[in-house]
């Protein structure tokens, strides 16, 4: 559906990231003390004989590279350890006060585990000056650790018990783990965080949340789920299937171990027989956002407007169940663009590209960063292609043998895309996008043929 521009004409241009680990993902650009810095989560253990036991609640660390030109970063160096609890779904800004020109590096992450009698209780937050000496490619950084473990706020900024939080998995309600990518955005003199929302009773319904900063600077307001224009929410009453897990997940549970048999009676202990309603899936006329892993939120330019980035799943009919009648319906990802003028509320998303679908539902391919150029003339994406989706467990068993690290483009719209561009958009399909088209720089050929595959639009203001 929609208007076809046909596969992208890509022009290549390498963006070398050095000494990058399988793992990598999750990855934040910021441009602090005139310098660009790309931090991004690494996984410290994969089932090699290290001492994983140790690592098991702080199993990822934050790595940080410094830009070298325009086209490349420099060597990682560690900054954040594992044991601050931050790096699972950290975000990073730059001084207090957001001025590139600062600093000041400040970071906000951590998880809610009090419901697994585990440490983690929630966002915190981290302040570091940055060094003054920045490497020409590879930083010099020797305090960088320690710098960060100087200035940690213990104190939570958000408990997963907060005002309006929703988490419906029952094995976590109604505590939000906050397990995912977070997204931390000044705009209009106040904070804004977007955290993962989970709408699922029986796991996934993956969505987003936001809570704001109030007047007072230390008060947040309640969280609320994200709302879309010509969106409307949809969900389902489903009567779950008798789990057993060790035919159903045989890569994640050995037959007979404590893990399996745990997981299977308080499946079939919680769920069966039982109707309940479950996965709220957003329909916008002719298709339907089945999931919003995360969202990736910035300030576009004018002051006035919000742009958000997300790597999303969807169906191309006017809804979705979970039932096995639904899943006939193929189930298809993609990068979606879409503006706000509040941070509550967005215009009906636009998918970018499209984005290959693992088999547990995600996608392979997250945005980093949106910008325009110095001149207004263009739009740049920042991706990253190729993700490593396993979380991994304490034996590791989950990862794969891979063994090429994620790769990074950026995607030049000229002209550039604008927050009027959905106004006069098609709201029958995702596929259509009203501003401009696109040449691309590329650290290397899209991993298959249908990424990047189309952007569909047409010119026009």
């Amino acid at each position: 559906p929609g208007l076809s521009l046909g596969p992208l004409q890509a022009r290549s241009r390498s963006i070398i990231l050095l000494d990058q680990d399988v793992s990598e993902r999750y990855s934040n650009v910021v441009d602090c003390a005139s310098h660009t810095l790309l931090f991004s989560r690494k996984t410290l253990f994969r089932g090699r004989g290290r001492n994983v036991q140790a690592l098991r609640r702080f199993p990822w660390e934050s790595i940080v590279r410094v830009a070298h030109g325009a086209h490349a970063f420099g060597k990682p160096v560690r900054a954040l350890r594992n044991t601050l609890g931050l790096s699972h779904n950290a975000a990073f800004l730059c001084d207090a006060d957001g001025h590139a020109s600062a600093s000041t590096l400040v970071a906000f992450g951590g998880r809610d585990r009090t419901q697994v009698n585990e440490p983690e209780k929630g966002i915190r937050r981290a302040v570091m000056p940055l060094p003054l000496r920045l490497g020409h490619g590879e930083p010099s950084l020797p305090n960088l650790n320690s710098a960060w473990t100087a200035t940690l706020d213990e104190s939570v900024l958000l408990s997963g018990t907060h005002a309006g939080c929703n988490e419906a998995r029952t094995f976590r309600h109604p505590v939000c783990e906050f397990d995912g990518r977070i997204s931390v955005v000044r705009f209009k003199r106040s904070l804004l965080i977007f955290a993962r929302e989970n709408a699922a009773i029986i796991g996934g319904g993956r969505s987003v949340q936001m809570t704001r900063r109030g007047p007072d600077g230390a008060s947040w307001e309640p969280f609320r789920r994200l709302v879309f224009e010509h969106g409307t929410v949809v969900s389902s009453h489903i009567l779950p299937v008798t789990l057993n897990c060790h035919e159903q997940f045989p890569a994640n549970f050995k037959k007979g171990g404590g893990a399996c048999m745990w997981v299977h009676i308080w499946w079939n202990s919680h769920f069966k027989g039982r109707l309940v309603e479950d996965y709220h899936a957003t329909s916008f006329g002719n298709w339907t956002l089945v999931e919003l892993y995360f969202f990736v939120a910035q300030e576009y330019g004018d002051g006035e407007h919000l742009v958000g980035l997300f790597p999303g799943t969807y169906v191309e009919a006017p809804t979705w169940r979970r039932e096995p009648s639904s899943r006939t319906l193929p189930l298809l990802g993609g990068i979606f663009i879409t503006f706000s003028q509040d941070g509550a509320h967005w215009t009906e998303p636009r998918m970018l590209m499209k984005s290959a679908v693992s088999a547990e539902g995600r996608t392979t391919d997250h945005p980093v960063r949106f910008r325009n150029s110095a001149d207004g003339a263009s739009s740049f994406i920042h991706v990253e292609h190729e993700i490593e989706l396993y979380e991994g467990n304490a034996n590791g068993r989950q990862y794969t043998n891979r063994t090429t690290a994620p790769r990074h483009c950026e995607y030049e719209f000229s002209p550039r895309l604008q927050p009027a561009m959905t106004n006069h958009a098609d709201a029958a399909s995702p596929h259509r996008l009203t501003r401009g088209h696109a040449r691309t720089r590329q650290t290397a050929q899209p991993p298959d043929a249908s990424l990047p595959s189309e952007l569909d639009g047409e010119a026009g203001s």
